[in-house]
């Protein structure tokens, strides 16, 4: 399948452009991509102010045991075993949560299908503890030498985290920032957006917002109202209605098995498929008719759904329900 490229868009968009008095835009294509990895909390707080974009947006302030857990768990990875037969890995697992310390555990995992003990754990390879009395400090233990550089990479990662969000935090953002102007995907594999014209202000705060990113682009292609194009809003509007209410029906059929991920999941789903009706009523009224006259079904529904959510705890789950802009 071939990329959309700006000019690609730009070639949709063209007609009639050349007369901007007699053309109707009636939204925008945009597309972005996060290639930055790490961010200081006070630079993103900067762009965040220079774009313009919801302040509420911003990742919650950073907790030093958030950093500790993500800077062991940065080390995970697959070693080369010494003899060159079977597989080894470097695991972490948490082995005591207190109100006075978090302690982890490098764990080395060995599989070698040739001896008897076919699966290994060396489960205290290196013991790191974070402190948390009246202040923060880190406690290593190093049993194997071999796991000593992960140590000191542990350390250094440490004090990075304190004050840095990873690529992941700015990529919620981002997806967040797009759910609250009624987005549609335009293309089947994702990542094309239709955004109307009255959020062409929050757009563009948003688009400036990823272009200040290090490694990051974002783009917004007006789309004029033709044939074609109110053709593909319309297509891909139904369709992801239809898919948003299937999924809610699915849910509330299979309510006495869903966890507290799945509710949260399916209402989030629908309520953005609430927005999108009212948004684009006037856009593609008659297109929206069979989808209007099933509000209340979806409605009561919802309702039934949404009042299991008090009474789940998150579990952990191999299979849940994806919605739209998982």
């Amino acid at each position: 399948m071939r990329k959309l490229t700006r000019e690609m868009a730009q070639d949709i968009t063209a007609v009639g452009m050349e007369d901007k008095q007699s053309v109707e835009v009636i939204g925008y294509l945009v597309w972005y991509s996060i290639g930055m990895k790490q961010i200081e909390r006070k630079l993103l707080a900067e762009h965040v102010a220079a774009s313009e974009v919801d302040k509420s947006l911003m990742p919650n302030e950073i907790r030093v045991i958030d950093a500790f857990r993500r800077s062991t768990k940065a080390i995970e990875c697959k070693q080369p075993p010494i003899d060159g037969k079977g597989s080894e890995r470097i695991l972490v697992r948490e082995t005591v949560t207190t109100a006075e310390r978090v302690v982890r555990n490098i764990v080395r995992e060995v599989i070698d299908p040739k001896e008897e003990e076919k699966l290994l754990y060396k489960t205290q390879e290196a013991i790191v503890t974070l402190e948390r009395e009246d202040f923060y400090f880190l406690d290593t233990q190093i049993i194997n030498p071999d796991v000593k550089p992960l140590v000191e990479r542990i350390k250094e990662l440490f004090v990075t985290f304190q004050t840095t969000h990873d690529d992941k935090a700015v990529r919620h953002m981002c997806i967040e920032t797009i759910k609250r102007m009624s987005p549609v995907m335009v293309k089947t594999s994702g990542g094309v957006y239709f955004i109307p014209v009255k959020f062409e202000e929050q757009l563009r705060s948003f688009t400036t917002f990823v272009n200040l990113l290090e490694l990051s682009s974002a783009y917004m292609i007006p789309l004029i109202k033709t044939g074609d194009t109110m053709d593909l809003v319309r297509k891909a509007t139904v369709s992801q209605l239809n898919t948003a209410m299937e999924n809610l029906k699915k849910a509330y059929d299979n309510r006495d098995n869903l966890t507290a991920a799945d509710v949260t999941s399916v209402v989030n789903e629908t309520q953005l498929s609430f927005g999108i009706i009212d948004d684009y009523q006037d856009l593609l009224n008659s297109d929206l008719k069979d989808i209007t006259s099933s509000l209340r079904d979806m409605q009561r529904m919802l309702k039934a759904v949404a009042a299991l959510k008090k009474d789940r705890r998150s579990k952990n789950e191999n299979v849940r329900q994806l919605s739209l802009f998982d």
